[in-house]
C-alpha cells in the first residue's frame, strides 16, 4: 500500500486544531491502511499523542524549532519513498518544498491551508514570517493540491493564485470525531467550582486573532445589560498562549477577576462545552474554527464574530447561532443577552454528520488521494 505522510509541527501545545484533525483523519485512514504517518518536526508539545491510535505510525524529531529539523526530515523521507505528504502550515510546506527539490525520488505535496491568509501575514509581522510569505507564493509550482478548510478561504487563495493553480485547490471541511466528543462529554467531573456555576465559554489560543480583549469587554457589558438576572453568571476562557498575562492585566483592570476564569492545559474541554450555557467565538479571522463545529455538535446556543472565514458556513448566516461584527464589544454582548433568552438554533444531526462527520472528510481525504 501507498504510503501516506502528515507533518506536523508538534503534537499540540494545550491543543490546537490543526493537530487534532490530522490524528482524527489519520486514526480513520489507517483502518484500512497500516502505512499512515505523522511526524511531529519538534518535541515542544505532546497533548494529542495519546489519542493517536497504535495502528499510526509516528515520529518525533528532537527539537525546539521545526527550522532545524529539515535535514533528519529529508533523510526519514528519502528513507520511506512516501507516495503523498501533507502539511499543515505555510512554513513547514515550504520545508517540504525544498525538501522535494532536492529528495531523488518525488512525492506528491499537499498544503492544507487553515487560516484566512491576508489576515495572518498582516497580524504577525515578523521578518520571518513576511519571508514565509514571499517564498510560499513564489513556489506554488512545486505543490500539487492546495486544501483549503472552508469555501471562503478557498475563494481568498483562488484570488491570490494565478488562473492555472486554480485546479489544484479543493475545500474539504474539517471533520468532526461525534463518537469521542460526546463520550468525553459526558465524563466524570473532576473539577466542579466551575462546571456547577452559570458559565459562558470560549475556547482558543491566547492570541491576537482569538481577539479575547472585545470578548472581555463584551463580558463586562453584557452584566450590565441585566446585573439582578445574570449577575451569577462566569465568562470561562480555556486556552494557552502567549497573550495569558496580558489578558489577565486586562481582566484585573476592568475589576472582573472574580467574574472570568481562564483554565490552561484542560484535557476534556468536552465536558466544560456540555455545561456551558452559551458559546462565544470572538476571533478577528479564522479559517474554518474547529470549536464551533464542536459546540455545534453539543447542541449549544452559539454567538460569534462573522469573521473570514468559517462561522457564517458553520453557522449557516445565522441560521443556527448568532453572528455579530468583530471587535464590536457592544455588539457581542447585545447578543450574548438575546441568545440566553432565545430557543437554541441548533442544526440537525442527520445534517451535521452530512457535512462533517469523520467518515465523510476521510473519503473526501480517500478521493483526493486516488486523484495522484
Amino acid at each position: 500500500m501507498k504510503k501516506f505522510f502528515f507533518i506536523l509541527e508538534n503534537f499540540g501545545i494545550g491543543g490546537g486544531g490543526s493537530e487534532r484533525v490530522i490524528v482524527n483523519l489519520c486514526n480513520e485512514l489507517s483502518k484500512t491502511n497500516p502505512n499512515i504517518y505523522i511526524v511531529s518536526l519538534t518535541n515542544k508539545g505532546n497533548f494529542y499523542k495519546n489519542k493517536i491510535n497504535k495502528r499510526v505510525n509516528t515520529f518525533t524529531l528532537p527539537y525546539k524549532n521545526s527550522f532545524f529539523s529539515i535535514y533528519n526530515l529529508y533523510y526519514l523521507l528519502k528513507k520511506n519513498n512516501p507516495h503523498i505528504v501533507l502539511c499543515t502550515s505555510f512554513h513547514t510546506t515550504l520545508f517540504l518544498i525544498f525538501i522535494k527539490i532536492f529528495i531523488t525520488k518525488k512525492f506528491f505535496l499537499i498544503s492544507r491551508v487553515t487560516n484566512n491568509i491576508d489576515q495572518y501575514f498582516k497580524n504577525y509581522k515578523s521578518f520571518k514570517i513576511q519571508l514565509v510569505y514571499l517564498l510560499y507564493f513564489n513556489l506554488l509550482k512545486y505543490i500539487d493540491k492546495f486544501v483549503c478548510i472552508s469555501n471562503g478561504l478557498m475563494q481568498e487563495l483562488k484570488q491570490k493564485t494565478k488562473k492555472k493553480y486554480h485546479s489544484k485547490i479543493t475545500a474539504i471541511n474539517n471533520p468532526v470525531d461525534e463518537e469521542d466528543i460526546i463520550k468525553f462529554s459526558k465524563a466524570k467531573i473532576l473539577n466542579k467550582n466551575y462546571l456547577k456555576k452559570n458559565f459562558i465559554l470560549t475556547i482558543g489560543r491566547l492570541n491576537v486573532n482569538k481577539d479575547h480583549i472585545t470578548l472581555i469587554k463584551a463580558f463586562k457589558y453584557f452584566l450590565f445589560l441585566d446585573k439582578k438576572k445574570y449577575f451569577n453568571y462566569y465568562l470561562i476562557i480555556i486556552g494557552t498562549g502567549n497573550l495569558f498575562g496580558k489578558l489577565m492585566s486586562f481582566i484585573k483592570q476592568e475589576n472582573l477577576q472574580n467574574k472570568i476564569k481562564i483554565l490552561k492545559n484542560i484535557n476534556n474541554p468536552y465536558i466544560y462545552i456540555k455545561r456551558s450555557k452559551l458559546f462565544v467565538l470572538s476571533s478577528i479571522f479564522e479559517g474554518n474554527p474547529n470549536v464551533l463545529l464542536e459546540a455545534q455538535l453539543l447542541k449549544k446556543k452559539i454567538v460569534s464574530t462573522d469573521c473570514n472565514y468559517g462561522p457564517s458556513e458553520i453557522l449557516n448566516k445565522g441560521k443556527y447561532g448568532y453572528l455579530v461584527k468583530e471587535k464590536d464589544y457592544r455588539a457581542l454582548g447585545l447578543k450574548m443577552y438575546f441568545a440566553l433568552k432565545k430557543k437554541n438554533k441548533s442544526i440537525s444531526l442527520k445534517a451535521f454528520r452530512r457535512r462533517n462527520s469523520l467518515k465523510v472528510i476521510t473519503s473526501k481525504y480517500y478521493k483526493l488521494f486516488e486523484s495522484f
